[in-house]
């Protein structure tokens, strides 16, 4: 079946305007229609479920993965389906999963009128952005259950090809998402982190890489509001860079364990800054990437240097990378990915004003 197209719908208010023996008053009861309940009274049985917001495998399309989301924005049932990036309210879902007009919709939902709900108060945004978190959890938890042998060995092949350890601690899953809105018919295989951790209390979204070679466009994506990613290694210095592979290229490149931290984007250097101050290393080695032109990654580079220093914490630049003119550290490490480099030979002293070429700290 294929995927409803949800935004050239117009909207309620105008398809009134359109269907004139359709009141406000019709439409308003169909909102207040149960969509949890509405589903499970026609056979779909959901894999999470709270009073206001449930997981299931889709009804619109063949769905292995659950990622089929119901609950209430804003005093109205809606719908998403993480995998294909659809989305709309019940009598959208109606009209598509039915074949319906939109009157004809809104009289079939008015039959099921005894499943009815309350809506709570309005959700604000930071409500909004908790409820999104929750769903990406109970999917994720969901999703990691059904993982099979298979889909584990994929994921240890994956890490292996890249020439990266695999940490079970990491959570890794695997993940089929649809890439493109506009091109239902492409499925991809992501292998999936959650981050900032595996764990539940911390995690708010999932970070997806292709598990093989795709079209550039289609190499990583995100469920969830992006965010850092971590594996806290006490004791040991940590090192910051711009994506999960390059931190754990790290450890392969210098034979040793490092508390690791991935930026995921260089928009979130703010949030760096609270994990530090939580955490407190003793000492903090930058490995941003080697970008040829000054741009956000330099200026990251700049505004962690600048965080750091205010935090009177030991700070040095990685420059191995740039010694050896790779992009980042994963790049050095497929290309070297038996040899083992010594640390304090690509460390140099760090200010948010200048930089000496002195090791600032030497690491056996």
């Amino acid at each position: 079946m294929s995927h409803p197209k949800t935004t050239s719908n117009p909207s309620h208010k105008q398809q009134i305007t359109m269907v004139q023996h359709i009141s406000q008053e019709d439409i308003n009861a169909a909102d207040r229609v149960n969509f949890i309940e509405y589903l499970k009274n026609i056979g779909y049985t959901p894999v999470s479920i709270k009073p206001d917001s449930a997981l299931f495998h889709s009804p619109l399309r063949e769905d292995r993965n659950p990622s089929f989301s119901v609950g209430l924005n804003n005093g109205r049932w809606v719908w998403h389906d993480f995998a294909t990036r659809d989305s709309g309210d019940f009598i959208t879902f109606i009209r598509h999963f039915l074949h319906l007009s939109f009157p004809d919709a809104v009289r079939h939902l008015l039959t099921h009128a005894s499943f009815t709900y309350t809506p709570k108060p309005l959700h604000t945004h930071r409500q909004s952005r908790k409820n999104t978190i929750e769903k990406i959890k109970h999917w994720y938890g969901s999703l990691k259950d059904s993982q099979s042998p298979s889909h584990q060995q994929q994921i240890r092949d994956y890490f292996t090809t890249l020439h990266l350890p695999w940490h079970p601690e990491m959570g890794s899953i695997l993940l089929t998402l649809n890439p493109d809105k506009q091109k239902p018919h492409i499925r991809v295989p992501y292998v999936t982190t959650p981050i900032p951790t595996a764990n539940l209390n911390d995690m708010q979204a999932l970070e997806c890489r292709a598990l093989h070679t795709v079209h550039p466009d289609y190499r990583r994506r995100c469920v969830g509001p992006k965010a850092l990613w971590r594996l806290h290694r006490p004791g040991q210095p940590l090192i910051i860079t711009e994506s999960i592979i390059d931190c754990l290229a790290a450890d392969q490149l210098f034979d040793q364990s490092f508390d690791l931290i991935a930026l995921n984007s260089t928009r979130n250097i703010a949030l760096v800054r609270p994990y530090l101050e939580i955490s407190s290393p003793s000492q903090i080695i930058l490995a941003l990437d080697n970008d040829q032109k000054k741009d956000r990654g330099q200026l990251a580079q700049e505004d962690l240097l600048r965080t750091i220093n205010s935090l009177n914490i030991p700070i040095s630049t990685l420059t191995l990378h740039h010694q050896t003119g790779h992009k980042d550290l994963h790049k050095v490490l497929m290309d070297h990915p038996q040899r083992q480099f010594r640390l304090n030979h690509y460390l140099t002293n760090s200010h948010s004003s200048h930089s000496s070429h002195s090791p600032s700290f030497i690491v056996i």
